[in-house]
């Protein structure tokens, strides 16, 4: 799934999602039990030369976020040092009582570099991002909770690639998007785990948003996932290391209309 993209600056690179994808796990103390999770992916991404950390910030309660470990390599032994956790707060006007609130950014320590990565961050760019479209086939990268192990190392988590149609902004949440899939004969009972995870396009070979949450019913999945024009501000805000951000969202939606023939 390696595709070729044109950065703004019209250089050509090519990546693939699959290799930024992370299982984030919390140390505990424990010599038993030396790791913990709620369940959950992260996804790391490089914008204007720095490495960020992307997942939902609900994957992150009950934790201290000191505790947070995000490997070297997909499935690695080797921990990125953290600096930080960045999350919105305090929206206002469409913003409020969305999911602008579950996007959470980490920051890895000065010393941490693309090239400490051999499993490399996805490239954020205007050439490598964007906004999907309804009935794109999107793919969906991220560890299943209930098929991972954390009770040595390495940690053995189970990454799945699911593959999903995107049904549009269909809710009154501007920052969310809905996905559906259904799956024949799925070897998986729950979908928990998948929030945080990268959203990748196959129409226009862009990363479009971050899996927030979803619903497995039988064979039918459903899954709402937050928009990358959302995500890109925020981690540009926190590229300049500014303390607020404005902007303006505008949000296409599908409008059913009964008409009635009269004879």
């Amino acid at each position: 799934m390696r595709v070729q993209q044109r950065l703004t600056s019209g250089t050509i690179i090519a990546q693939d999602f699959r290799t930024s994808v992370r299982f984030p796990i919390f140390e505990t103390g424990y010599v038993e039990w030396p790791y913990a999770t709620n369940g959950g992916t992260l996804f790391l991404a490089t914008f204007r030369g720095r490495v960020f950390g992307l997942t939902c910030r609900h994957v992150l309660e009950g934790f201290d976020w000191q505790r947070l470990r995000v490997t070297e390599a997909k499935f690695g032994k080797m921990f990125a040092p953290i600096r930080g956790l960045v999350y919105p707060s305090a929206p206002k006007g469409e913003a409020v009582d969305t999911d602008i609130l579950d996007i959470a950014v980490v920051e890895f320590a000065p010393a941490v570099a693309p090239t400490f990565f051999p499993d490399p961050p996805y490239v954020l760019d205007a050439g490598t991002c964007g906004t999907a479209n309804i009935g794109d086939v999107l793919y969906v990268n991220g560890a299943l909770k209930e098929k991972s192990d954390l009770s040595e190392m390495p940690i053995s988590p189970m990454f799945c690639l699911l593959e999903f149609a995107d049904m549009g902004a269909a809710s009154a949440d501007p920052i969310l998007r809905k996905a559906c899939a259904g799956f024949a004969n799925p070897e998986f009972t729950e979908i928990t785990g998948l929030s945080g995870s990268p959203v990748f396009d196959m129409a226009s070979k862009k990363l479009v948003g971050m899996a927030a949450r979803g619903t497995l019913a039988a064979k039918t999945c459903t899954l709402w996932y937050i928009d990358m024009f959302d995500i890109l501000t925020l981690v540009t805000a926190v590229a300049e290391g500014r303390e607020a951000t404005d902007y303006t969202k505008v949000v296409t939606r599908l409008t059913r209309t009964v008409i009635r023939h009269q004879l």
